[in-house]
């Protein structure tokens, strides 16, 4: 039997820490055995308290209530079992709850892999040195502020879906690291990140994107470092700055409304790729910006600063996958002085958040929804072991499950298709997106593809793919029932040329079969036009294949 004690501590109430309902003042361990919490009021770790909270910990917050740390706070999660912080209203909406509130404590407190979700506030860093990594910090009103003089550690996090910023800072010089700053900002008048009334800190390494309003904004005489940040296809400024006067070095500022403008302040821009942002590049910025009178180390045109405006070359923009290709002119092309001290792999840092590192191991030219199916392919391969095929129905990242793996052809410099049902899903929306793994365990996650499945109990038959097609082809239909089923193809003189089935019982649901491009006596056909016919004892359909030898 356990045995729980409650003390009395200066008529506050310390909060049991087993499941159930908490709040109060609170501290020792929350474990996962008791999950989940709701927290029915405020919460409050006291100063010379500690509070541990084990992996996959749920916290569900009542309307309007506060997570206030003066001690410490020790949430540490893992890459396969996070930490929630939520609310405990149905529907969830942002600002339901308060958020963590970390004020001024005198000790560090440690975050990691933890969600936070559904808060006015995801976190607020008030005058301390606390660290946030490997998080994911989604639809808040406002993602992380910081204030009074915090100087927070906030690294290789997901900073998504905060309706009316990612992350605020305020008189406050906080470490910002590799984290990835998306689809924030959409709702309200803030940006993505906001730097305020004489802020200072770090950026570096950040993919800004998509995000409403601008990537950065410095206002206020705010002079943070701005080094190796990607900030592309931001709704506003890439990087807007009003009486501030930051370095911004080595970032690519690219497809934004405009690249980097500048109010009554004297910045240091240099190394920069700015692109093809609409309604202009540069915008009030010191005289020689942006006026191309040299040439930098790779031979493009260059201001006297070494800033360039040409296409980055992207692995995929549109997919957020913003690795540099073998031919990006943003390789190297960063100040050689390395200002960010980041790592690098070749004579000096590239341009932007990801420093190239070689040939990509595996070169993913499609992948789609057909219909029925995921199909993808791929132009080369490098020690590919295979693909994980990982499912959502939210879209955001840290909701993938993997449902499947298909195995990879090692290496091949020819293109490669692949396929994948899922047979387990009903009808609706669903997100997909492939993690490719190497031989080595090094990974790289694709771009995500939207899938809308059907009510079922329909017949069809899909395209075959790939169409046209070289070595084989899928062919993928669907039963309302169980059923006989035929596939018969024919020529373009509607000759029998080869009978994959006859008369072949088939369960309800998705089904497939391939053509190696065979005849029925096992002969290569020409290249040409086919038709497969299918048929059942409900349903007749027939599809065009395009044989090229």
């Amino acid at each position: 039997m356990r045995i729980y004690a409650i003390f009395l501590l200066n008529l506050c109430l310390v909060a049991p820490v087993w499941g159930g309902t908490i709040s109060g003042s609170i501290h020792g361990t929350l474990s996962v055995s008791n999950s989940p919490y709701v927290v029915t009021g405020d919460l409050l770790i006291n100063a010379g308290d500690t509070l541990r909270i084990e992996p996959h910990c749920q916290l569900f917050f009542e309307e309007a209530t506060t997570f206030k740390v003066q001690g410490v706070l020790l949430a540490q999660g893992t890459a396969t079992d996070s930490i929630y912080f939520s609310s405990n209203k149905s529907p969830q909406n942002p600002g339901d709850w308060q958020g963590i509130y970390f004020d001024k404590p005198a000790n560090k407190s440690y975050l990691s892999y933890v969600v936070i979700s559904y808060a006015s506030t995801g976190i607020t860093f008030d005058s301390t040195d606390s660290e946030i990594k490997h998080s994911c910090i989604k639809f808040n009103t406002n993602g992380i502020d910081c204030s009074a003089g915090a100087q927070p550690l906030i690294e290789s996090n997901q900073i998504i879906h905060n309706g009316n910023s990612g992350i605020r800072v305020t008189s406050s010089s906080p470490r910002i690291i590799a984290n990835k700053i998306f689809y924030n900002a959409l709702e309200g008048f803030d940006s993505a990140i906001v730097f305020n009334w004489s802020s200072g800190g770090l950026l570096l390494q950040n993919q800004i994107a998509q995000n409403g309003n601008s990537g950065v904004d410095c206002d206020n005489d705010s002079n943070p470092d701005i080094i190796n940040n990607t900030i592309i296809d931001n709704s506003g400024y890439g990087i807007s700055l009003s009486y501030s006067s930051p370095r911004i070095i080595n970032n690519l500022v690219s497809n934004n409304q405009y690249g980097i403008c500048n109010e009554e302040g004297s910045p240091s821009i240099s190394y920069n790729d700015v692109w093809q942002n609409s309604q202009g590049d540069f915008w009030g910025c010191p005289d020689s910006v942006g006026v191309k009178v040299t040439v930098n180390s790779r031979g493009d045109s260059a201001d006297v600063f070494y800033n360039i405006q040409v296409a980055p070359a992207l692995v995929n923009e549109d997919g957020l996958d913003f690795t540099p290709t073998s031919s990006s002119h943003l390789i190297d092309a960063g100040d050689p002085a390395n200002p960010g001290e980041i790592q690098v792999s070749g004579d000096a840092p590239d341009i932007g958040a990801i420093e190239y590192s070689g040939t990509v191991p595996v070169e993913l030219a499609t992948f789609q929804f057909d219909g029925s199916k995921l199909v993808w392919s791929t132009a080369t391969e490098k020690n590919n072991l295979g693909f994980e095929v990982q499912r959502s129905v939210t879209g955001v990242s840290e909701d993938f499950q993997t449902i499947g793996f298909v195995k990879g052809q090692g290496t091949k410099i020819s293109p490669t298709f692949y396929s994948f049902i899922d047979s387990k899903v009903r009808s609706g929306k669903y997100y997909y997106r492939l993690k490719q793994i190497d031989f080595n365990g090094e990974f790289r996650y694709s771009w995500t593809v939207e899938a809308l499945y059907h009510q079922a109990g329909n017949y069809r038959l899909y395209k075959n793919y790939p169409n046209p097609f070289n070595s084989s082809t899928i062919i993928t239909f669907e039963l309302a029932q169980e059923d006989i089923v035929s596939y018969i193809i024919y020529d373009l003189n509607g000759r029998e040329v080869r009978r994959l089935m006859i008369q072949k019982n088939f369960s309800p649901g998705t089904h497939q079969i391939g053509w190696n491009g065979r005849n029925n006596k096992g002969e290569q056909l020409p290249s040409g036009t086919y038709f497969g016919q299918l048929r059942t004892r409900h349903f007749v359909k027939t599809n065009k294949l395009l044989l090229v030898k």
